[in-house]
């Protein structure tokens, strides 16, 4: 018996003093919380499953974090990246998205286009429109449908004179902050670059393209493209700024095979067209035209009119359906010339609570003759509505 408790108890002998230096050596340091980090590179498929917890160690009461790889310049991607420019950022709600019953055929194809992994297809695509098409309605609808299914990259929604969202300096860090914590196997290679060289952040266009984006997505192959949309290039600051970016994104995404994928939408500005039709883009890109689609106005109006009297019901019990009569809603559809700019701008008009939609959609109706035309009419009425304000004496 004493043979078998001898080793025991001189195993706690040994582990007395060791668990005593261990206290001291946490009570000195922990304080002051002094601690060195080391990442070790590693293989992001490798990982097991509790990767996220960081790791202590004690060699010679020195404690040592191993803390998740990339976090470091994660952090530094993060910190000047624009999050207002994402496709969910509460600085842009209320988001405008598509109807679920409109642009259906052009969410197909685009759905389709963003899947092809035939190595001869093109990977860059122009979606192309007037203003008030929809543009931007159908690139956040399409920027959801491919993350519920993990199929996007990133996205960056331009917009004119914000003072994030209209940088194009902050462009592709932003898409690459977005594929690092998207993306698993990409994370530790886009941290490494920013903790490799921090002055990645201030290098131009093409390079932190190259560098933040292109060359880590080369070392890691995918099967399954990725969807990258970028929208409203037209509104980002400068025209040099938009040809500096299409630039780039001609010299890497067609250069060399990756899962990469890309959507520009703009309005046609002379500038960006013949860009797109002069021999650098020659046989690299698919254009795509977002045209104007009554049926698609139609049926927008007919839902949004009958959540309207639903919604208003205090105020429109009496007035019978269908509301407004065919013949006003036709009236409103020729129009509006198939452009949804129109039919929401009408509709929001026409939902404040502050007032009777009936009254409102009279006001509407008022000296309308052709197409967008009468856009600047509907606004002088909607303006005429609101109260002068009052003048001191």
């Amino acid at each position: 018996m004493d043979s078998h408790i001898r080793p025991l108890t001189t195993l706690c002998d040994i582990y007395q003093p060791i668990s005593e230096r261990f206290r001291q050596c946490r009570e000195q340091i922990f304080p002051s919380k002094r601690m060195e980090e080391h990442s070790e590179p590693v293989d992001s498929e490798s990982l097991p499953h509790n990767y996220n917890q960081p790791t202590t160690t004690i060699n010679d009461c020195t404690f040592v974090s191993n803390t998740r790889q990339g976090e470091k310049g994660i952090d530094k991607l993060h910190s000047v990246a624009a999050l207002e420019a994402l496709h969910d950022s509460a600085d842009s709600f209320p988001q405008p998205r598509c109807h679920p019953e409109t642009r259906m055929k052009m969410l197909e194809d685009l759905q389709k286009w963003s899947q092809e992994t035939d190595p001869a297809s093109s990977r860059i695509l122009w979606l192309f429109g007037p203003a008030g098409a929809g543009k931007s309605a159908i690139m956040r609808t399409l920027s959801h449908q491919l993350q519920s299914t993990g199929r996007l990259g990133g996205c960056f929604f331009f917009k004119r004179g914000h003072q994030t969202r209209g940088n194009a300096k902050v462009l592709f860090v932003t898409i690459a902050y977005q594929l690092a914590i998207s993306i698993p196997w990409l994370k530790g290679p886009i941290s490494q670059v920013v903790e490799a060289d921090p002055s990645i952040l201030a290098r131009s266009i093409e390079t932190q393209l190259q560098k933040l984006i292109s060359e880590p997505c080369r070392m890691h192959p995918r099967q399954s493209p990725l969807t990258i949309l970028i929208d409203g290039l037209d509104e980002c600051e400068g025209q040099d700024f938009h040809l500096e970016i299409l630039r780039a994104i001609r010299n890497s995404f067609t250069d060399h095979p990756r899962p990469l994928r890309i959507i520009i939408a703009s309005r046609p500005e002379a500038h960006i067209r013949e860009m797109f039709e002069s021999p650098v883009y020659y046989g690299v890109y698919q254009a795509l035209n977002v045209e104007q689609s009554f049926s698609d106005v139609r049926t927008y109006f007919l839902d949004e009119f009958a959540r309207i009297h639903h919604e208003h019901h205090q105020t429109m019990a009496a007035i019978p359906l269908p509301w407004p009569l065919p013949i006003v809603l036709n009236k409103l559809v020729e129009k509006s010339s198939g452009y949804f700019i129109y039919a929401s701008t009408i509709i929001k008009f026409i939902d404040d609570k502050n007032y009777r939609p009936t009254e409102q959609l009279a006001i509407v109706m008022k000296d309308q003759d052709s197409a967008f035309d009468t856009l600047d009419q509907l606004y002088i009425n909607i303006l005429s509505t609101v109260p002068l304000p009052s003048t001191p004496n």
